[in-house]
């Protein structure tokens, strides 16, 4: 029973990383470049390091093309806006909203964590699986909180805070992709001793 309950619980996780095809409307993985039911492309730039909430499923089929962290889409964004306030080729604005983008991102992630939905999910997940939510949604939290210390540098203009929260963005990443992995090789067993 333990079994089908995880594999349920990363079946879940997958069906939340799908997104619906602009052009037949259809559901497919976010991971893939491309529908995988008409084949046309999704116009979206996949960035496995940063979705929290990537189910075995579609980490299965992106595994072969796991960002590396540091090719991360969305870090190379944080890193590039930090650089350019350092260099003074970027404004403040322009710096404050590509760091709202990501933490509207995160921020998303977050609160599905927190929804009725996963509390709910939580009561009928196996120990393992409950293990790797509260890693995944700790590194969440750990990722806002170094985007809000980000952002704050429209009030305080204080670069010691952009530095200090783009490494507590980058340990929050580090830490999801190491719970990607776990879920991936948990979601993997738990598909072969059901198919025993």
């Amino acid at each position: 029973m333990e079994d089908e309950d995880s594999l349920g619980y990363f079946q879940a996780l997958g069906q939340m990383s799908m997104v619906e095809c602009p052009a037949c409307g259809e559901s497919t993985s976010g991971y893939s470049e491309f529908c995988e039911a008409c084949g046309e492309s999704l116009g979206q730039d996949p960035d496995v390091a940063l979705d929290l909430v990537a189910g075995a499923e579609a980490q299965k089929r992106a595994m072969f093309r796991k960002v590396a962290m540091g090719e991360s889409t969305n870090l190379l964004k944080l890193k590039g806006a930090r650089d350019g306030l350092l260099a003074g080729t970027l404004k403040t604005d322009d710096y404050l909203a590509i760091i709202d983008e990501v933490l509207q991102f995160v921020s998303s992630a977050v609160d599905l964590y927190e929804s009725d939905y996963m509390k709910h999910q939580l009561t009928q997940m196996p120990p393992d699986a409950v293990k790797i939510y509260h890693e995944m949604f700790g590194a969440a939290r750990e990722m806002r909180a170094g985007l809000q210390r980000m952002a704050s540098y429209g009030e305080k203009r204080d670069m010691a805070e952009v530095e200090g929260g783009l490494r507590d963005v980058e340990g929050g990443l580090w830490r999801v992709d190491a719970a990607q992995d776990v879920a991936a090789q948990k979601g993997e067993e738990a598909a072969a001793a059901a198919g025993e």
